[in-house]
């Protein structure tokens, strides 16, 4: 079957399968498209994709949470499964040097058997294209129905791009994924960040213009392949061209020296001037679930656009998960799992669960044939690409399902300790990480839930940078016998509290605090281990439903600085027993009084108002 060629006839893909609904009635780009958006991408699977035909004050149609289900996903990248794509990356990586390097002859061998594989995936470019069937050599950004997505935001933003510009001294392509926030009808912020190609391009611009065309749509693997964390030794669209198993075409711009996917459905042609002031840019309600705030960028200037005759904007949704970048970033762990074990080989399987939005909680299992091997890994995975800028990695044995968090849950809360389990680094962390105390650095927590071996189950003290308090009095409790009102007698402060408990009682206390003062959860973590309640305790604040384990896990894991907002206790669980440990999760907001002094975002919340107008408006969709 030949691989799809551009994002129309991937539309009639997904129609035919049943994974697309057209919205016929009008529909307003400001909140309207996004509230709808948010509710179909929380079904089940992800929901639909959906083509809004009907465009308040536009003529294109906005497609919608277009690679938002497995099954989108899988036919987007031409498999029945993810890891079929990952078996033709193992497929090439048999093919390489030994772990010796080899002779000479080995790698002329290799050498010999890549220039056939190479010739197959290069890029291949062509004269007359269909994304240049218009060009607006006036080109004015209204034309295009950019979204708004969030109440808060600063602007409308286009989304799902590919970002197109070249090393000024290498002459090496990038391809990225970065938003654009709409100034007026000829400049956009340029939103790449400090660990991004894009920003390495513009730095060794130094004082110049760096040309940079956006293309929106095309074929839907050379889309995806500008969000993949590829090594920079990997053109994206030879990546691209290699997944497809067809070369990606490309056209040269009209006003600058670059070239672009000639089937996209629009691109955005300009530069950024690297001696021009950077510019404001945002708000925007991330995919982190937060508000990103508003924050100095370079100023895109646009000097063409061009499209299709009937071209269709595509729109990415990010707010609280899952949303479609859910299943962008499943296909990215499936297909670089070949890669992760090529560098470190222990590493059985990784996942990324939604709830931890990418980088603030790893899953990985191994099967431990040394002690402290569980350490090793999870510190050597804390070097490793764009898996640097994780804030929380838990290592577990080879028999458990990563994708079963129940029995995550169970490993961790069994076999866990924090005293003897818990480690802790500082580094580089995501631009969106607004826990941590620094902009781009923060600290880490490494977790060991693998069985232990025998010396490394044995007592240890405490690790020097770690806050400890000892409870003579704490307990092993039960957790299903522990009440509310039990709680709240403890601090009036608690608006509510749940138990998630194991069977046997063991588990995390979630308790939903009306903050009134710095360090409040601290205060109520304490007062519940001095009533003896020998409980995990994670506090947040907010509307946060803390029953709804999914929702407190996103919450809790964007909302902490490991180091800094991780209290540590210890008890006797028994007579004759060691001593055990017990961990509080300050997941509340901060300020310069507990040692934050950046802003601290809020989580993105749809207006009553637009919720009103959809839910009136709901059935007139024809979404079901």
């Amino acid at each position: 079957m030949a691989p799809i060629r551009d994002l129309q006839q991937f539309i009639a893909a997904c129609e035919a399968i049943g994974e697309l609904k057209r919205i016929k009635v009008e529909v307003d780009p400001y909140l309207e498209i996004a509230e709808i958006t948010d509710r179909v991408s929380k079904l089940p699977g992800g929901g639909y994709a959906l083509l809004f035909e009907n465009v308040k004050g536009h003529t294109m149609p906005v497609l919608t949470n277009t690679f938002g289900s497995d099954k989108r996903m899988n036919l987007a990248l031409g498999t029945n499964n993810l890891d079929e794509a990952a078996d033709k990356i193992r497929a090439i990586m048999k093919m390489m040097p030994t772990a010796g390097g080899g002779g000479i002859m080995e790698k002329l061998q290799l050498g010999l058997k890549m220039i056939p594989i190479a010739k197959s995936i290069q890029p291949k470019i062509i004269d007359e294209a269909p994304c240049q069937e218009v060009v607006q050599l006036e080109p004015d950004l209204s034309t295009l129905p950019v979204l708004t997505t969030a109440p808060k935001d600063g602007g409308p933003f286009i989304t799902l791009t590919s970002v197109y510009t070249k090393d000024p001294v290498t002459g090496q392509r990038n391809v990225g994924m970065y938003r654009l926030h709409v100034y007026d009808e000829k400049t956009t912020g340029m939103h790449w960040h400090k660990h991004k190609d894009g920003q390495r391009h513009f730095d060794a611009a130094g004082g110049t213009k760096l040309p940079v065309a956006v293309a929106l749509g095309g074929d839907p693997v050379t889309v995806y392949s500008g969000s993949a964390p590829l090594p920079p030794v990997v053109p994206e669209l030879m990546f691209a061209g290699f997944i497809r198993g067809e070369r990606v075409e490309l056209v040269k711009c009209k006003t600058v020296p670059l070239e672009v996917p000639a089937h996209a459905e629009i691109v955005i042609e300009g530069y950024v001037d690297t001696a021009e002031p950077l510019r404001i840019e945002g708000p925007f309600g991330d995919h982190t679930g937060f508000y990103s705030p508003a924050d100095l960028y370079p100023v895109f200037h646009v000097t063409c656009i061009t499209h299709k005759k009937k071209p269709v904007y595509p729109a990415t949704l990010v707010a609280i998960p899952p949303q479609e970048d859910v299943y962008l970033g499943k296909a990215t762990e499936r297909l670089f799992l070949p890669l992760a074990q090529m560098v470190m080989g222990e590493i059985l399987d990784y996942h990324m669960p939604a709830e931890g939005t990418f980088h603030n909680v790893v899953f990985v299992k191994l099967k431990k044939s040394y002690p402290g091997q569980a350490r090793k890994l999870v510190t050597g995975m804390f070097a490793m690409g764009l898996m640097m800028l994780s804030k929380c990695i838990i290592a577990l044995d080879h028999d458990v399902d990563l994708t079963d968090y129940q029995a995550v849950y169970e490993a961790v809360m069994t076999k866990v300790d924090p005293k003897r389990d818990l480690f802790f680094l500082e580094g580089p962390v995501d631009d969106l990480d607004h826990s941590a105390p620094f902009w781009r650095y923060g600290s880490k927590v490494g977790i060991d839930a693998t069985t232990k071996w025998p010396v490394e189950a044995q007592e240890r003290p405490w690790a020097p940078e770690l806050r400890v308090r000892p409870y003579e009095h704490l307990v092993e409790t039960d957790l299903s016998k522990v009440t509310v009102e039990q709680l709240k007698a403890l601090d009036g402060n608690i608006v509510d509290a749940y138990a998630h408990p194991l069977a046997g009682g063991k588990g995390i206390l979630a308790i939903r605090l009306q903050k009134q003062r710095p360090r409040d959860a601290r205060k109520v973590a304490k007062k519940i281990w001095e009533a003896g309640i020998g409980a995990h305790v994670v506090v947040v604040d907010g509307e946060i439903d803390v029953r709804n384990l999914s929702q407190l896990f996103w919450y809790a894991s964007g909302n902490y600085d490991p180091k800094r907002d991780m209290l540590l206790a210890e008890f006797r669980a028994g007579e004759g027993e060691g001593p055990l440990s017990r961990i509080a999760i300050d997941a509340t907001r901060k300020g310069p009084e507990e040692g934050h002094n950046r802003v601290w975002p809020e989580y993105i919340v749809m207006s009553p108002e637009v919720k009103a107008l959809v839910d009136s408006r709901w059935s007139s969709y024809g979404i079901g």
